[in-house]
């Protein structure tokens, strides 16, 4: 069974050298910038590093930016598409409405990235920073929105995925009241919860025992998505991948993850496509699992292989993360 609630705490980091660049949800970036495509459309709600990448192209722009400051402005930009996101892209679609819009017959822009906005955020990318900033001077601007009209109650990502009682864990999102915000941890609540900015709010792990737990925020009156929080125990040595095998793999097969602290049951393995849950390990050192990833190989590019990372959960805590080929 896989879901995509991927853990920014694992995914945030984007690899450089000099030679490549290595995206690894969604978007990706091969041989000094030969190609980059993004492979699927993206809508309110959606998740990955590919959300985080099209946030940093939408910012090139002052045009067609996600504000000055806050989550999805320029250097803090997150892995979550919510209604800056969203906004963000209707303003890009009426920026280049002749080649978006009026191809499918719309004047307006929808804030979903399908083909015909892929297709132009491909060209931007490619796109010398010094000629955007001329086409960006030469064409009218779209509209800004309105930045101070209430916000959707969004809970973008956690400052932790894994902690034990007691600790304090930020929450990051939008539309958080001043005062009053509630954490639900479980069948627990944790009340009374101001956030300063509307964006944050801090709280403790509630006294629980070890295992994953469904964690929302609640402000007046309205509750948001939820994310998963794993409580772990006391002192635990968390797991560790020592291998993947093969080290390029096909879509259907089957991935053997070999290392250490698997427990017997209810490991949880975090892709680049996604999650499969209730992993078992015969011997605490194994565990294997079939590959289901949406990603192929995009028309008009030379790639046959993107990076994969996986990384394991468990109630030993988090692993540290791997990266194999998985071929288009």
């Amino acid at each position: 069974m896989s879901r995509v609630y991927a853990s920014r705490s694992r995914v945030q980091n984007v690899v450089l050298t000099p030679f490549f660049l290595i995206l690894l949800v969604g978007v990706f970036v091969y041989a000094g910038a030969e190609s980059v495509s993004f492979l699927r459309d993206l809508r309110l709600g959606d998740e990955g590093e590919d959300v985080r990448f099209l946030q940093k192209t939408l910012n090139l722009m002052s045009e067609t930016s996600l504000g000055e400051a806050g989550p999805g402005s320029p250097g803090q930009e997150t892995h979550f598409f919510g209604p800056r996101t969203r906004e963000a892209v209707r303003k890009f679609q009426e920026f280049y409405a002749e080649d978006i819009l009026s191809p499918v017959g719309i004047s307006a822009g929808t804030g979903f990235v399908g083909p015909q906005t892929r297709k132009k955020l491909n060209e931007i990318i490619a796109t010398p920073r010094s000629d955007l900033a001329e086409l960006s001077t030469a064409k009218k601007t779209a509209p800004r929105p309105n930045l101070d009209k209430p916000e959707e109650l969004i809970f973008f990502f956690p400052s932790a995925y894994s902690g034990v009682p007691g600790e304090s864990v930020t929450l990051f999102g939008s539309g958080f009241s001043w005062s009053g915000n509630s954490v639900f941890f479980g069948d627990k609540t944790v009340p009374g919860l101001s956030s300063s900015d509307g964006g944050e709010l801090t709280f403790s792990i509630p006294d629980t025992q070890p295992g994953r737990y469904k964690i929302s925020i609640g402000a007046e009156g309205k509750i948001s998505n939820s994310h998963y929080f794993h409580v772990v125990v006391q002192n635990a040595i968390s797991p560790f991948i020592k291998s993947i095998t093969p080290s390029v793999i096909e879509n259907g097969g089957t991935v053997t993850i070999i290392g250490k602290q698997f427990t017997r049951t209810q490991n949880t393995v975090y892709t680049g496509y996604g999650v499969v849950e209730d992993v078992s390990s015969f011997d605490g050192e194994t565990l294997i699992i079939s590959v289901d990833s949406p990603y192929q190989k995009s028309n008009g590019t030379d790639l046959r292989e993107m990076p994969l990372w996986f990384f394991v959960e468990n109630d030993n805590g988090f692993s540290n993360e791997y990266v194999v080929l998985l071929k288009l």
